[in-house]
């Protein structure tokens, strides 16, 4: 089963993931992580905030050598994590995570997106002094955010015809969130 893992930044993804990672042996993929190291390769970028700053038409080349390389890693392996953004936004306006091509050869099982209030995420991103993050400085515009990721995770469903799962990462109790994702893993494997 292949399982693309959404959450907009600040919502606790990565530390849930983690926990999923630790109770299951899932292999995860970052699909962030392969952006940067493919757009620092070839002297786009400098560092990983640059990325959703970037041409879109410059991006569409290093989404396809993502996917290629994901494909790649999903040959020798069983289940797969894939951890990523429904949306980022950028100064063209929010751009889906994943395009059409890329569903397609993917072919995702099911989309889960982890979301917390807009109010959360506010607060954890004011901690965050290692990131660079001059959008979504609003509640509102947070919210906006939560919804775009809800809406594209449900369209991606229904363009791969996968299942959307969303689960609530509750403040001061990520383990109620990794268990969410614990569970499904282990009922695609029953």
């Amino acid at each position: 089963m292949k399982y693309v893992i959404f959450g907009v930044p600040g919502v606790g993804k990565t530390a849930v993931i983690e926990k999923v990672i630790a109770s299951t042996g899932i292999i995860r993929i970052n699909w962030g992580d392969l952006t940067e190291e493919i757009m620092r390769e070839q002297g786009l970028i400098k560092n990983r905030d640059e990325m959703r700053k970037l041409n879109l038409r410059s991006q569409r080349p290093v989404q396809e050598q993502v996917v290629k390389k994901i494909l790649d890693i999903g040959k020798e392996s069983g289940d797969l994590l894939i951890e990523t953004h429904a949306a980022m936004k950028t100064p063209q306006g929010y751009w889906p995570g994943l395009n059409f091509d890329s569903l397609r050869q993917l072919d995702p099982d099911t989309f889960v997106a982890i979301e917390t209030s807009a109010e959360n995420i506010f607060s954890r991103r004011e901690k965050d002094t290692t990131r660079d993050r001059k959008d979504d400085l609003s509640i509102e515009d947070l919210e906006e955010h939560i919804r775009v990721t809800r809406i594209l995770a449900s369209t991606f469903a229904v363009l791969t015809g996968g299942t959307a799962y969303f689960v609530e990462n509750k403040e001061g109790d990520i383990d109620y969130a990794a268990g969410r994702i614990i569970e499904l893993i282990e009922r695609g494997r029953a």
